[in-house]
């Protein structure tokens, strides 16, 4: 019985497209079906084709339904016997289920299982539209996020009745869930729909940087950093390596009879190869996030290296420099209170706008901004760089009000508002203002890119997207951990950029690790292992 919702092929013997059912005998036109299937299969498993090919031969029984659900349902439209129109084509390219072998590359360092996806070949194949905050209009006929389910639910389809009561767990869609805290989700995520896979690969994310944070803790107490002073960026090698294998041996550890198993496969149990796809078709959605993310951090890093180059040159070297420039000059560094603003970096916004003498924090920064970057400031006569007009001021504080609250809810930022925390978030609006970098549209991520800030011509509806919120998120960080105390370096910056990429390469290569090739009985047991423990699956 074929579950709800799923279509039901009409007329198979009549389809007058090339593309036909999957031929049960062996023929001419099955093995150039095989031939198709093994290359599709490849590239969602991240394999050679040689292996692939393997896996298809090992298990027969599972060609016919992942021929009919990767091909057939997908190039025919339901009055052909399939389930979409001609647009649906581009699902390959669109709903992120493809990561190919070539776009899988060895990271250079210690761990050999650390990897990175090539980032001159994303093109339109990543994109963060399904972690975006807004209802994205696509034409009708085609939509990624519903052709993304609507894949996930044939494949389902075909897995045997007996299989799909025991992956049940996993197999749901997040959207089929009733528990509150799902539901929740979606109607803050409205196209993060997908297997409830994905919440234990968050859940594995997590423990991850947990990890790493237990590891950092040690060798700052080790070297005795204070509090001021980030992690200096050489140590992050070790860093990611020791997480990567303290995550790993937290998660091969359970209370019942499942070991790490990475088989890869069980010859000849039926369904398996078809869990295998859609598990890596799981994990290759947030693998290909994870390299749109790597993306925003080079042209983070980029945009923040021009600024800060540009303010060294003008003499800005700290943050207080702007700060304390557009005060009353009772607040020199002769008064009192200078000692105050001078160590200040750990206060609580509250603390801190306390004791501006009446003056808002707001207000209290616009000023500083106007006189360190406005017209015929030291900003514009010594770096030769375009002077802050009153337009892009109401842009810069409003989007820096924005950053520092999505900012704060990120896992980088923590939840509590500190004078450091405000005025890097401004900071990193501010080099998005002057170095005005480009991002890639949420929902079409193959067409022209957009600005970061917004042109004169924009208009009050402007608003800032996912990426964009994502880009001012780690433009903020970078400056906030790239730099030490109030000190404002692009040196240091990149250094902090550069280095990071041995943290983003463990943590994909843990991803790809356990749930591309670890066997899928490993991850129902691991789920069950969550359940039983009563830790709901934490999200990074």
């Amino acid at each position: 019985m074929r579950e709800a919702g799923v279509h039901v092929y009409k007329n198979l013997q009549a389809v007058p497209t090339g593309v036909t059912p999957f031929c049960l005998e062996p023929s001419v036109e099955r093995n150039k079906q095989l031939s198709r299937l093994t290359n599709l299969v490849a590239d969602i498993l991240t394999v050679t084709k040689g292996k692939a090919k393997q896996l298809l031969e090992q298990h027969p029984q599972d060609a016919e339904g992942l021929y009919n659900a990767l091909i057939f349902a997908r190039g025919n439209s339901p009055e052909e016997g399939g389930m979409a129109d001609a647009v649906s084509q581009k699902w390959r390219g669109t709903t992120m289920a493809l990561l190919p072998a070539s776009d899988w590359i060895s990271h250079q360092g210690p761990n050999p299982d650390a990897f990175l996806v090539r980032q001159d070949t994303l093109g339109n194949h990543a994109s963060l539209r399904h972690v975006s905050l807004q209802t994205l209009d696509y034409r009708e006929s085609f939509d990624p996020a519903r052709d993304r389910v609507a894949l996930l639910k044939e494949l389902r389809s075909k897995l045997p009745a007996s299989v799909r009561a025991q992956f049940q767990s996993l197999l749901t869609l997040i959207s089929e869930a009733e528990t509150p805290f799902l539901k929740r989700r979606l109607a803050a995520y409205p196209h993060n729909d997908d297997l409830h896979l994905l919440l234990l690969i968050e859940n594995l994310e997590h423990l991850f940087n947990v990890r790493k944070h237990d590891a950092e803790r040690v060798l700052r107490r080790r070297h005795d950093y204070p509090d001021t002073v980030p992690t200096p960026p050489n140590h992050f090698v070790g860093l990611a390596n020791a997480a990567y294998k303290a995550a790993l041996a937290d998660f091969s550890q359970t209370d019942g009879p499942t070991t790490l198993d990475f088989s890869v496969t069980v010859q000849n149990e039926p369904g398996h190869l078809i869990l295998m796809v859609m598990f890596n078709i799981c994990a290759n959605r947030q693998l290909l996030e994870r390299a749109r993310q790597q993306a925003l951090t080079a042209t983070a890093g980029e945009a923040n290296g021009k600024f800060l180059d540009a303010l060294n040159r003008a003499g800005i070297h700290e943050l207080d420099t702007f700060e304390f420039s557009g005060r009353n000059p009772k607040w020199a560094p002769g008064h009192p209170r200078y000692a105050l603003y001078q160590n200040c970096a750990g206060a609580s916004l509250d603390d801190y706008e306390a004791a501006l003498d009446g003056m808002s924090l707001v207000d209290c920064t616009r000023a500083g901004l106007v006189a360190q970057f406005g017209p015929g400031s030291q900003w514009a006569k010594t770096a030769g760089c375009k002077p802050l007009l009153d337009y892009d001021l109401n842009w810069v504080m409003r989007l820096a009000e924005v950053n520092h609250e999505h900012f704060r809810g990120t896992r980088l930022g923590g939840r509590e508002a500190t004078y450091v925390t405000w005025h890097t978030a401004v900071m990193a609006v501010m080099a998005c203002w002057h170095s005005n970098p480009s991002v890639q549209k949420v929902h079409a991520p193959s067409e022209r890119q957009v600005r970061a800030f917004p042109a004169r011509n924009a208009g009050r509806e402007w608003s800032p997207t996912a990426e964009h919120l994502a880009l001012y998120a780690v433009m903020t960080g970078q400056l906030l951990f790239g730099n030490s105390g109030l000190t404002l370096r692009s040196d240091t910056v990149a250094e902090y950029v550069q280095a990071h990429v041995h943290i983003h390469a463990a943590t994909q290569g843990l991803i790809s690790k356990v749930f591309k090739q670890g066997s899928p009985r490993m991850l129902l047991a691991y789920s069950i292992r969550l359940s039983l423990a009563g830790r709901r699956p934490q999200p990074c």
